[in-house]
């Protein structure tokens, strides 16, 4: 339960931001923030009814991404959001990463990943060689980029999201 009383049935994910605080997110449009400098909450709505996760950007830009291949971004702290066009008709996006160099990775159903050199203002479809639900990203020290999916797929990338090997 939020500080405001809204409830979610079901918690999606819990974020650090690049600030002091983390991004509590789950259906039914819940989004809380939480400043751990004070121990305050703030609710606030987003559009997409289903998310899947929100990333704070070295700018400050949130971007949310969840179903009907949406992506939402807000530059206000989430008081606002606008609705950038992801290139691709699926699902649902499952995750999202930023490189070390800036770079910000999505991935989807149908093998679908996206990437963004503008901090997410203009997304590029990028080719996974598979086809299966992709669910989960990660970026190690080096660089290198892991990505999971459904029938035990796992993709890398040592280029940025460049190209990518299926393992």
């Amino acid at each position: 339960t939020a500080a405001d009383g809204s409830t979610s049935t079901y918690v999606v994910t819990v974020n650090q931001l690049t600030t002091d605080g983390f991004l509590i997110t789950g259906v039914s449009q819940m989004f809380t923030q939480f400043n751990t400098l004070n121990n305050s909450y703030r609710s606030l709505q987003i559009p997409n009814t289903f998310y899947r996760k929100i990333i704070q950007t070295s700018t400050g830009r949130l971007i949310n991404i969840g179903s009907s291949s949406t992506i939402e971004i807000s530059d206000d702290g989430g008081t606002s959001w606008s609705s950038v066009p992801s290139g691709i008709v699926t699902n649902l996006l499952s995750d999202i990463a930023i490189t070390s160099t800036g770079r910000i990775i999505i991935v989807g159903t149908s093998g679908n990943i996206l990437t963004s050199d503008d901090n997410g203002d203009t997304w590029s479809v990028v080719t996974s060689g598979t086809a299966n639900n992709l669910s989960a990203i990660a970026i190690n020290s080096t660089g290198r980029i892991v990505v999971a999916g459904a029938n035990s797929t796992i993709i890398t990338s040592d280029d940025n999201g460049n190209i990518w090997t299926l393992r």
